[in-house]
C-alpha cells in the first residue's frame, strides 16, 4: 500500500517541479532577452563634461573594445539556454532531472558574469572618458544599463526558484556579489559619476550611513517590544482589539510630514521641560519626532502579526498546554510565542524594510541619515549624488529582507521537522 501510495505522489511531485521549471524557464529566457534588448537600444552610459550640463548618450554596441557586441551574444546564448530548458521540462525529456540540477547553475554564473561585464564596460568607458575630460567629467549609468541589471535579475531569480538545486541558489544569489565586489576592489569603477560622488563625501556619507542604520534597527527595536505586547493583549481582550488596531489605523493613513508637524510642539515642550529629554537630545526637530513616527508605522505590521499567529493557533495545542497545569504567563512563552514566531517574524522583515526606506524623510527635520545626501543632490541637481543615498538605502532594505526571510524559512523547516517526528513517534 505504501508503494502505491508514493507513486502517484511522486508523480504529482516530478510534474509540479516540471511545471516550476517551465515557469522559471520562461522568466529567465524573458530576462536574457530583455537584456539582449537593452544592449542594442537605449543609453547604456551619458557623458557629461559636469555634474550639471546635460551629456552624450552612448549606446552599449558603441562602448569600445567590442564589449557591447560580447554582451549581446551572451545574453542571446543565455536566452537559449534558458529556452532549452523549458522545452526539456515540456517534453518530459529523461534528461530533465540532470538538465535542471545544472541549467540552474549555468544560468546564475551567466548573468552575474554578464551583468559583471556591463558593469565593467561602464566603468572602462568611464575611465576613457575621464583621461580626455578631465576630473570634472561624469559618466553617469544610463536607462539601458538598468534595465539590463533588471533581466539580469531575472534570470537570476529563475535559477533561484523552488525545486531548482540548492548549489544552483547559492550560485545565482552569491556570485553577483563576489563579482561586484571584485571590480570594487579592482578599482575598474572608479572613475563612474556615482563612485566619484561618493569619494567626495566619504566621511559624511559613513556618518549618515550610520545614523540611517541606528533609526531602522532602533525603531523596528522598540516596535517589536510594542507590537509583542499589544498584539497579545489584543488577541487575549476583544475590547483592546477595536482600540488597539484603531489607534494604529490612524497612525498609518496620517502623512509622514503631518505626523511630524504633529509631534513637534509635544517633542519641543518635553525637550524643554523634562529633564530626560533634554539630556537625550529630544527637541521639536532632529531625531526625536521622526524616530517616534517611524516606531508608529512599524507597529501595526508587527502587531497584526502577532495578533492573527495568536489567534490562529491550533486550540488543542494550547489545551494540551493547560492540562499540563500551565498558568496563562508559561503558556504565552513556553507555547504560543514560539509557536507563532515565524508570523511574527514576517511582520519584522516588513517592519524593518519599511523603517529603511522612511528613515529618508528624517533629513527634513535635521535628523540627518542618507536622506541628507539624497536631498543635497536633488537640491544640486545631482543625478549620481542621489544615487549615493539611495542605492546604499535600497541595498540596506534588500538585505535585511533575505536575512530574516532566511531566518523564517530555517524556522518553518525545524518546525516541519518536529510534527514529522512527532507524527513518527505517533505512528
Amino acid at each position: 500500500m505504501a508503494s502505491s501510495s508514493s507513486g502517484p505522489r511522486h508523480e504529482r511531485d516530478v510534474n509540479g517541479l516540471r511545471t516550476v521549471a517551465v515557469d522559471r524557464g520562461v522568466v529567465g529566457t524573458a530576462g536574457a532577452l530583455l537584456a539582449a534588448a537593452a544592449t542594442v537600444l537605449g543609453p547604456f552610459v551619458v557623458l557629461r563634461p559636469n555634474r550639471v550640463l546635460p551629456g552624450v548618450a552612448v549606446r552599449a554596441l558603441a562602448v569600445g573594445g567590442g564589449r557591447g557586441w560580447w554582451l549581446l551574444g551572451g545574453w542571446l546564448v543565455l536566452a537559449a539556454l534558458s529556452a532549452g530548458g523549458v522545452l526539456a521540462a515540456r517534453a518530459r525529456a529523461r534528461s530533465f532531472a540532470r538538465w535542471g540540477r545544472w541549467a540552474a547553475v549555468a544560468r546564475g554564473l551567466g548573468a552575474s558574469a554578464l551583468a559583471a561585464a556591463a558593469l565593467e564596460a561602464a566603468g572602462a568607458r568611464a575611465a576613457s572618458f575621464a583621461a580626455l575630460e578631465g576630473p570634472l567629467a561624469r559618466t553617469s549609468l544610463g536607462g539601458s544599463f538598468y534595465v539590463m541589471l533588471f533581466g539580469a535579475y531575472l534570470v537570476l531569480f529563475s535559477a533561484a526558484g523552488p525545486g531548482e538545486a540548492r548549489l544552483g541558489k547559492t550560485v545565482a544569489w552569491i556570485a553577483p556579489l563576489v563579482a561586484t565586489g571584485g571590480l570594487l576592489v579592482s578599482g575598474r569603477l572608479s572613475q563612474l559619476a556615482v563612485l566619484r560622488e561618493y569619494a567626495n563625501i566619504r566621511e559624511a556619507f559613513w556618518g549618515a550611513f550610520g545614523q540611517h542604520v541606528m533609526y531602522t534597527a532602533g525603531a523596528t527595536g522598540v516596535a517589536v517590544v510594542l507590537g509583542v505586547l499589544l498584539g497579545v493583549w489584543s488577541a487575549r481582550r476583544r475590547r483592546a482589539e477595536s482600540a488597539v488596531f484603531g489607534v494604529l489605523n490612524v497612525a498609518q493613513v496620517l502623512p509622514t510630514l503631518a505626523f511630524i508637524g504633529l509631534l513637534m510642539p509635544l517633542m519641543s515642550w518635553m525637550g524643554e521641560n523634562v529633564a530626560v529629554a533634554r539630556a537625550a537630545g529630544v527637541g521639536g526637530i532632529g531625531w526625536a519626532p521622526v524616530f517616534v513616527v517611524l516606531v508608529a508605522y512599524a507597529l501595526y505590521p508587527i502587531t497584526r502579526n502577532v495578533y492573527s499567529a495568536i489567534r490562529g493557533l491550533d486550540s488543542g495545542v494550547v489545551d494540551a498546554a493547560k492540562g499540563m497545569g500551565m498558568n496563562s504567563r508559561q503558556r504565552l512563552w513556553s507555547v504560543e510565542l514560539p509557536l507563532a514566531l515565524p508570523v511574527v517574524l514576517a511582520g519584522v522583515r516588513i517592519a524593518l524594510v519599511q523603517t529603511t526606506a522612511g528613515a529618508i524623510i528624517a533629513a527634513l527635520v535635521g535628523g540627518g541619515g542618507l536622506g541628507r545626501i539624497v536631498f543635497y543632490g536633488l537640491e544640486q541637481t545631482a543625478e549620481d549624488l542621489v544615487l549615493v543615498g539611495v542605492l546604499p538605502i535600497v541595498a540596506l532594505g534588500l538585505s535585511l529582507d533575505i536575512a530574516v526571510r532566511g531566518l523564517e524559512g530555517i524556522l518553518a523547516s525545524a518546525g516541519s521537522d518536529a510534527q514529522d517526528a512527532q507524527g513518527k513517534a505517533a505512528a
